[in-house]
C-alpha cells in the first residue's frame, strides 16, 4: 500500500488503497472502424494535392523555351494515364458545378450586405463520392509512372546504398550525440521525487523524454543533409551515372538510416528499461509498475428531468469533464455504457473484477467542516435484462439467501444457495473457487455473485470518492454471465442495444462530481511492464520514421539546413494540430486574423458579433478563403501527438499490440506515401548528371 494512500485511509477508513494513474485522452485513439473513412479521406486529400500537383505541370509544359523530352511511356500506359485524367477532369468539373451556386450566394451576400440563399445542388453524398472519384483518378495518373519504374529498381542496389549510408553515419560521429543519455543515468536520480506514487510516472516520463529530445533532431539533421552533401561533394554524380535508379538512393538512404536509429533505440530502450527497474523501490514497483487492459465505455448522462442533459458546465477553461449534481434529491446522473464486453469476463468463477475510476471533484461548500472530505457516490451495475421493478424481488431473493446462508461446510453452502437462487448446481470450478476463498466475506460476495447472474445487477452504496486519485471496487462475475446471456433487442434505428452499463449518482449534497470517458473503465487484466515499455519506443520508432523520410524528401530539393528547419516545423506542427483545426474551421476565439484584425481596431469583445459593414464582410469573406488554405495545409501536418505513447506507459495501461499500434502504422504508412511520391518526382527533375 502506499505511503499516502495509508494516509487516506486512516481518514477516510471505507477507502481502498489508492494511487494515482489517469489515462487523460482528449482524443479518442483510432480504431478498426475509422479506417474506411480514413482510406476515402485520404484518397481526397493526396487525389486533391496530386490534382493541383498535375496542374502545376500542365501548366508549366506551356510555358515558351521548354524542352520537350520524348516519353518513354508504353502505348497501354498512356492510354491508362489519358483515361484516369479524362475521369480526374470530370469529377472535378462537376464538383464545382455543384459547388457554384453557394459561392455565388457567397459572394452576393458580400456585394449585397444580406444573406442569399443558395440553390442546393451538392449533398454530401454527391460532394463525398465527385471527390474520391476525382482524387483516385489523380492518383492514378501521379502513381503510374512509380509503378512501371518499380520494374527497374533492384533491392540489392537499394541495400548497398543503405548499407553506405549506415556506416556513413557511424564514420560521422553522429552516434556521439548518444553519450549525453549517461549523463541521465548518473544524475537523474538528484532531481527526481522519491514518493512511491510518483516515482514509476516520473522515472518513465524523464527517459522518453531524454530519448525525444536526443533521438529526432539527430535522425532530423541526419536525413536533411545526405542527399545535399552528396550534391556537394559530387559522390551522387558518380551514382547516377551508373545503372541506379535516382529514387533508389532516396530508398536506401531511408533504410540505411532507420537501421542505425533503430539500432540506437533499441539499445536506450533496453538501457532505460534496465535504468528504471534498477531505481523504482519495491513499493512503487508493486503498486504503479502495471499495464492495465482497461475495457471503456461510452459515457452519457442522464435526467428525468430534463431529457436534452448532457452534463453542466462548473466553468473551468479546461472543458474535459462534465459534471453532476449531488444531493439526496437529485436527479443528474452519469452513466457508462458498454455495448461490447470481453467474454473472459464471464468465464471466471466467482470472481472479482475490479473497475477502476478517478473523478473530479467540484465544491460549491468551501466550510471548514468540508475541507480535506471526499464526496459519496453509488453506483448501480445492470445489465440489459435488468428492470427496476425487479429491485423488491432481488431485494427478497437477497435476504432469503442470508438466511438460508449458515449451516454445513463449503460445498454444502454454495449447492444450496446456488441451486436456490439461480436454479441449478455449482460446476467444479464454482466449488473450487469458494472452497479456496479465504476472504472474510466470502459467503456474502457468494451470494452477490448468484444475485448478479439472476438478475444482473449489483448497487454500491455511497463509496467515498477522493480527488483525482486512482480507486477502484469490485463487482462480480455473475453481472458478466448475465449480460452476455441471449441478444438484448435492437436500439433506435437498428443501433446495437447495450449490454451493461454503470450508473452513478453523487450523494453529497452541495457538491459536483466530474466525468470524462476515460475515467471508469473494467480492468480485463494485467500485462507486462516491461512489455509495455518497449511498445511506448515503438510509438517513438513511427516517430522517427515520419522525420526522417519527411527530411529525405526535402532534402531532395533544399539545402540542407531548410529540409531541417521546414521538417522539423511540420513534425512540431502535429502537436499543435487542434489549435491549427480550430483556425481551419472557424472555432478560434475572435474568428480569423481579418476578422481578428477588424476586432482589435475597433477595441470590440470576443463573444459580440460585429455590426454590418462592407469592411466587415470583406473581413469574413477573406477569413473563408483563408480557413480553406489552412485546410489544406493541416492535411500536410503529420498527426504526431497521436504516436505519443509515454503517457500510456507512464500512468500503466498496455499499449494495444493488436488495435493501437497496428492502426497507428498503418497511419503512418499513409503519410509516408505521398512524401516518396513527392521525393521520386522530385529528384527525377532535379539536375544532377545523365543518367
Amino acid at each position: 500500500m502506499l505511503a499516502l494512500g495509508r494516509v487516506i485511509n486512516d481518514f477516510f477508513p471505507n477507502a481502498d488503497p489508492m494511487m494515482f494513474a489517469t489515462l487523460v485522452l482528449e482524443r479518442d485513439p483510432l480504431r478498426w472502424l475509422d479506417v474506411p473513412a480514413g482510406v476515402m479521406k485520404w484518397i481526397q486529400d493526396a487525389g486533391g494535392f496530386a490534382a493541383f500537383g498535375i496542374l502545376m505541370y500542365g501548366l508549366s509544359r506551356l510555358l515558351p523555351g521548354r524542352v520537350r523530352t520524348p516519353s518513354s511511356a508504353s502505348v497501354f500506359q498512356r492510354t491508362l494515364a489519358i483515361l484516369s485524367l479524362v475521369v480526374m477532369v470530370l469529377s472535378y468539373g462537376a464538383y464545382l458545378v455543384l459547388l457554384a451556386p453557394a459561392l455565388f450566394a457567397d459572394f452576393r451576400s458580400m456585394v449585397l450586405g444580406r444573406p442569399s440563399s443558395p440553390i442546393a445542388l451538392a449533398t454530401r453524398f454527391n460532394v463525398d463520392l465527385l471527390l474520391t472519384a476525382g482524387g483516385a483518378a489523380a492518383l492514378v495518373v501521379v502513381l503510374l509512372p512509380i509503378f512501371f519504374d518499380m520494374f527497374r529498381w533492384r533491392f540489392r542496389r537499394i541495400w548497398a546504398i543503405a548499407r553506405v549510408s549506415f556506416k556513413e553515419a557511424i564514420r560521422r560521429k553522429i552516434l556521439w550525440v548518444f553519450s549525453a543519455l549517461i549523463l541521465l543515468f548518473m544524475f537523474a536520480s538528484w532531481f527526481t521525487p522519491y514518493k512511491p506514487e510518483d516515482q514509476v510516472r516520473n522515472y518513465v516520463q524523464l527517459v522518453f523524454t531524454v530519448m525525444t529530445l536526443l533521438l529526432l533532431p539527430t535522425a532530423a539533421l541526419l536525413a536533411a543533409f545526405s542527399i545535399p552533401n552528396d550534391l556537394k561533394s559530387q559522390a551522387v554524380h558518380t551514382i547516377v551515372t551508373k545503372p541506379v535508379e535516382r529514387f533508389e538512393i532516396v530508398l536506401g538512404r531511408f533504410i540505411g538510416y532507420m537501421m542505425l536509429l533503430t539500432l540506437v533505440l533499441a539499445v536506450m530502450t533496453g538501457t532505460s528499461l534496465l535504468y528504471v527497474f534498477r531505481e523504482i523501490t519495491e513499493e512503487a514497483k508493486q503498486t504503479s509498475m502495471r499495464a492495465r487492459v482497461p475495457v471503456f465505455g461510452r459515457l452519457v448522462f442522464q435526467d428525468d428531468r430534463n431529457r436534452t442533459f448532457k452534463g453542466v458546465s462548473v466553468g473551468r477553461e479546461w472543458e474535459y469533464r462534465n459534471y453532476i449534481y449531488g444531493g439526496a434529491n437529485s436527479t443528474n446522473r452519469a452513466a457508462y455504457i458498454y455495448t461490447d464486453l470481453p467474454p473472459d469476463l464471464a468465464a471466471r468463477p466467482l470472481a472479482r473484477i475490479p473497475c477502476e475510476f478517478s473523478f473530479d471533484i467540484f465544491r460549491t461548500l468551501s466550510l471548514k467542516s468540508e475541507q480535506g472530505k471526499g464526496v459519496l457516490c453509488s453506483f448501480f451495475f445492470q445489465t440489459w435484462q435488468w428492470e427496476s421493478q425487479q429491485r423488491p424481488a432481488y431485494d427478497q431473493a437477497r435476504a432469503e439467501a442470508l438466511r438460508a446462508s449458515s449451516g454445513g461446510d463449503a460445498r454444502a453452502q454454495i449447492e444450496r444457495l446456488t441451486q436456490q437462487i439461480v436454479g441449478r448446481k455449482p460446476t467444479d470450478a464454482e466449488i473450487q473457487a469458494f472452497v479456496a476463498d479465504k476472504a472474510p466475506d466470502a459467503l456474502q460476495w457468494l451470494i452477490d455473485d448468484l444475485l448478479a447472474e439472476k438478475f444482473g445487477f449489483y448497487h454500491v452504496p455511497s463509496k467515498v470518492i477522493i480527488d483525482y486519485m486512482t480507486q477502484s471496487v469490485d463487482i462480480p462475475s455473475g453481472l458478466f454471465k448475465n449480460a452476455l446471456a441471449g441478444n438484448p433487442p435492437p436500439g433506435p434505428e437498428g443501433e446495437t442495444a447495450p449490454r451493461f452499463g454503470v450508473l452513478l449518482k453523487c450523494d453529497s449534497g452541495g457538491q459536483y462530481l466530474g466525468f470524462a470517458k476515460y475515467d471508469f473503465y473494467l480492468l480485463a487484466a494485467d500485462g507486462n511492464f516491461a512489455l509495455n515499455f518497449l511498445m511506448g519506443a515503438v510509438g517513438l520508432w513511427l516517430r522517427l520514421a515520419i522525420l526522417v523520410g519527411l527530411c529525405l524528401v526535402l532534402s531532395t530539393y533544399l539545402s540542407g539546413i531548410i529540409s531541417f528547419l521546414v521538417g522539423m516545423c511540420i513534425y512540431l506542427g502535429g502537436f499543435c494540430q487542434e489549435f491549427i483545426s480550430d483556425l481551419a474551421t472557424g472555432k478560434a476565439v475572435g474568428g480569423g486574423p481579418l476578422e481578428s484584425l477588424v476586432r482589435l481596431m475597433n477595441k470590440s469583445s470576443l463573444t459580440v458579433n460585429l455590426q454590418e459593414s462592407p469592411g466587415v464582410r470583406l473581413a469574413l469573406s477573406t477569413d473563408k478563403i483563408y480557413s480553406w488554405v489552412m485546410r489544406r495545409l493541416l492535411n500536410m501536418i503529420p498527426d504526431t501527438d497521436r504516436l505519443d505513447w509515454s503517457n500510456y506507459v507512464s500512468e500503466g495501461f498496455r499499449i494495444g499490440p493488436t488495435d493501437l499500434l497496428p492502426i497507428n502504422a498503418l497511419m503512418v504508412v499513409a503519410y509516408l506515401i505521398p512524401c516518396f511520391v513527392l521525393g521520386y518526382y522530385l529528384i527525377k527533375w532535379r539536375e544532377i548528371a545523365s543518367s
